[in-house]
């Protein structure tokens, strides 16, 4: 009997590695073939058909996943995901020089920029001034300068 260990057949055209071989033909598929499939909205090309229909979510707005335990809805099923994880840890970021949990890497971000490191991220262009909340800047361009900040 003849066994095979680890992934032995790789796609020369992008690297990818394959345990059979026949796997491998298959992908080398995607390779050869042409983008074919346009979208009727903006024309842009897709190799294979399955990918138009995630691709025309960015035009029609629809969010067909939604959250079992909330109202929320997504796009995208990795979008998804990502919530139903809050669910069972909503802040799983520790940062690590504090005792402090977030809920998000960004959020753990800015807080050990403007606690930790006493950064002030939001600064106005025009006038150097800086702040540590996007509410603020926003306030502030508004007041100071006449103008809205998107």
């Amino acid at each position: 009997m003849c066994s095979v260990v680890g992934k032995n057949y790789t796609c020369e055209e992008c690297g990818k590695r394959f345990r059979h071989i026949i796997t491998l033909q298959n992908h080398r598929k995607l390779h050869q073939t042409e983008k074919t499939f346009p979208c009727p909205v903006c024309a842009k090309t897709f190799k294979q058909k399955f990918e138009i229909t995630i691709h025309m979510v960015t035009h029609t707005g629809e969010q067909p996943f939604s959250c079992d335990q909330c109202p929320a809805r997504f796009k995208r099923i990795q979008a998804l995901k990502n919530h139903q994880q809050r669910h069972l840890n909503p802040r799983p970021f520790k940062c690590d020089a504090c005792d402090e949990w977030f809920g998000t890497p960004t959020a753990r971000k800015y807080h050990r920029q403007t606690v930790h490191e006493g950064l002030d991220p939001f600064r106005c262009e025009q006038c150097g001034i800086s702040y540590g909340r996007r509410l603020r800047l926003t306030q502030h361009m508004m007041k100071v300068h006449g103008e809205v900040i998107v």
